[in-house]
């Protein structure tokens, strides 16, 4: 797994753990530019991070600064359509523009393309400036605005 140094120390991105869900949950609730507006729960159950952990077409990455838990990054693989979507992405506050988010997309997108993906999207919302700039950097192409619609079944 890739790694770099970050305000003098160490960054690493190293596969998910169980032990990282506390942390994942805490980041993932406390993070506004994952939240979607609607009445549904705005991120995934332990138990559903969990089964990701595990899955053969889930990626589930985390990145630490020293012994700091510094961001995740959850994506999926679909062997049907060999296209891969990025979930969330998600680095905290404190580590923010230091390259974090950059070690979790490359090492993801070199996962996906271990797994076969051809092709990787993401859904990033319009004020999330940082998000698309780290897309673009990363060789994303912005497309167009969409509006979130979703229905629990």
């Amino acid at each position: 797994m890739k790694a770099r140094r970050v305000s003098g120390r160490t960054a690493r991105v190293r596969r998910m753990t169980s032990s990282d869900l506390t942390n994942v949950i805490r980041l993932a609730r406390n993070s506004p530019e994952i939240q979607t507006g609607t009445s549904a729960a705005q991120f995934y159950s332990e138990g559903a991070l969990r089964r990701w952990t595990r899955s053969r077409s889930g990626i589930a990455l985390a990145a630490e600064v020293g012994d700091a838990f510094a961001g995740f990054l959850l994506a999926l693989y679909s062997s049907e359509s060999t296209d891969s979507y990025l979930s969330d992405l998600v680095v905290a506050p404190e580590f923010r523009r230091q390259g974090v988010g950059g070690l979790l997309m490359a090492e993801a997108i070199h996962s996906m393309r271990l797994l076969g993906a051809d092709h990787v999207y993401c859904l990033v919302k319009g004020n999330n400036a940082g998000m698309l700039k780290l897309c673009e950097h990363q060789g994303f192409e912005l497309g167009q605005s969409f509006v979130w619609v979703e229905r629990m079944l």
